[in-house]
């Protein structure tokens, strides 16, 4: 900034003697002069750009330049004819993106926003200056969208609400000025990642504004492929009993976009791995999981975009896991030897990852057959061996050997418990003697405790209790 070579504290001095050179005197309010007034422009400006990894410091450069602008604006409202030329939307901004950058709850947004409403209730008549004020909505629109607090997703809508009227009030003619299907994306985003049940509705009916508004003549809002994957993503994050219907009547319009009047973006809007892969991930048959997935393979020899990649082949395995199905353990160690095969044959894109390992585990361990405990065993050793010759990146973790114990655990066999309480000590030794990182956890505990348990074999499941009371207590079991 115009001060940037000063310290903040002597950048306050300087702010608080220009401050108080008006105070002094108020009864001459409205004839600041345009040096004067130049000489706050300049302050907001540097305040503005202030960036310091202190809390404090970040308030006090939103303090002080909003101070600065509403020292301006009072002259204006005084009639001081300086300040109505001097008063710029960059000012605003300056001020909306200092707080922005406080970056300390909820109470920085609202501040921003109500700039953003002192910016509108004194200059919604004047056509140029909001014509030039484009930059304050978006900043203070990207703000609400980014904010994972609770309620954000309804400040975004309004302010993009917002930000349309005031292109309409501007005839759509500004020069900088425009709605574009980016701020509409960002607003449906952060609907998807809000808890509420009813979020692919709402995400959905931005969507449909948009397509009404672009058939209408606003080519700003042509939608894109990441609109419709984002609604997508709203239904299969809410969740709910009608989530897969509604995210797969998503995924046809994109097949058939003719049936919205977008035919002529039928190429820009096909569906692509995303696409799929949310859809999928709201699914609960790992048959109808697995008949996407060939699809895809089908697809994608005429569209690259298709090619099923890590997700993919996870969120089907995740699929089989929910299904509840007595082969989902079977087929998901089917498929993870698919993906294997498909990277050892060039596509890096499918490179198995501990999440594919430790859902494949997991299946197996859910799903109580005789030799689950042995297979889970086995795919434990399989994913040390692919992590020590490089095929994954990442070694197996606690959830990993929690989902062997708990193959052991649950199942049928006599010597279930037995075998999950050797393993459990085999990891607590490993660690003991510094040869693995992997320590057991409250849950790799509970796994032994209650296998004992559910075999009315109260002393054993009592001597794991006390066995990690006292582990505890010697501080070698974090808890």
């Amino acid at each position: 900034g115009p001060y940037g070579h000063l310290s903040t504290e002597d950048l306050q001095v300087l702010t608080e003697y220009h401050l108080s050179q008006n105070i002094d005197n108020l009864a001459t309010v409205g004839s600041m002069t345009s040096a004067q007034m130049h000489e706050f422009s300049r302050l907001i400006a540097t305040w503005a750009k202030i960036r310091s990894h202190q809390r404090q410091e970040r308030i006090l450069a939103s303090e002080m330049a909003e101070q600065c602008l509403r020292e301006v604006l009072d002259e204006k409202a005084a009639g001081n004819a300086a300040a109505s030329s001097g008063v710029v939307p960059e000012m605003y901004l300056g001020v909306i993106q200092s707080w922005l950058k406080v970056k300390s709850g909820r109470s920085d947004l609202v501040h921003a926003t109500s700039i953003l409403n002192l910016l509108e209730r004194l200059h919604s008549t004047d056509e140029v200056f909001m014509s030039r004020s484009a930059m304050c909505y978006i900043a203070v629109l990207d703000g609400w969208c980014r904010s994972k607090s609770r309620g954000a997703e309804i400040r975004a809508q309004e302010i993009l609400i917002r930000m349309s009227s005031a292109v309409s009030s501007t005839n759509g003619t500004n020069g900088n000025f425009g709605v574009d299907v980016r701020h509409y994306n960002n607003v449906m985003n952060r609907i998807a990642s809000s808890p509420k049940p009813k979020a692919g509705k709402e995400a959905e009916r931005l969507l449909m504004s948009m397509i009404d508004k672009y058939n209408s003549g606003e080519a700003s809002l042509l939608p894109n492929r990441n609109s419709f994957n984002t609604v997508i993503k709203a239904y299969s994050n809410a969740g709910g009993k009608h989530a897969a219907a509604n995210a797969k009547r998503i995924l046809e319009l994109m097949k058939n976009p003719e049936t919205i009047g977008l035919e002529r973006l039928k190429l820009q809007l096909s569906p692509d791995v995303i696409s799929f892969s949310s859809v999928m991930a709201t699914l609960t048959s790992g048959h109808e999981a697995e008949e996407l997935m060939a699809e895809m393979v089908e697809l994608c020899s005429k569209n690259s975009d298709m090619r099923p990649d890590t997700v993919a082949y996870n969120t089907l395995i995740k699929v089989w896991g929910r299904s509840g199905d007595e082969i989902a353990g079977e087929r998901s160690e089917a498929i993870l030897n698919q993906m294997l095969d498909v990277y050892r044959d060039g596509s890096v894109d499918v490179r198995p990852d501990d999440v594919t390992y430790n859902s494949v585990i997991h299946n197996v361990a859910n799903s109580n057959v005789p030799d689950s405990p042995h297979r889970a065993r086995r795919l434990l050793e399989q994913m040390k061996k692919s992590y020590e010759s490089g095929i994954i990146a990442v070694e197996p973790n606690i959830i990993t050997y929690n989902s062997v114990l708990d193959a052991f655990a649950k199942s049928g066999r006599a010597e279930s418990a037995k075998m999950a309480e050797e393993l459990l000590f085999n990891i607590e030794e490993s660690s003991d003697k510094g040869a693995s990182d992997i320590e057991p956890d409250l849950y790799s505990y509970n796994i032994v405790i209650n296998a004992w348990g559910s075999r009315g074999v109260a002393t054993k499941a009592v001597h794991i209790l006390d066995h990690l009371t006292s582990r505890s207590i010697e501080g070698r079991t974090s808890l």
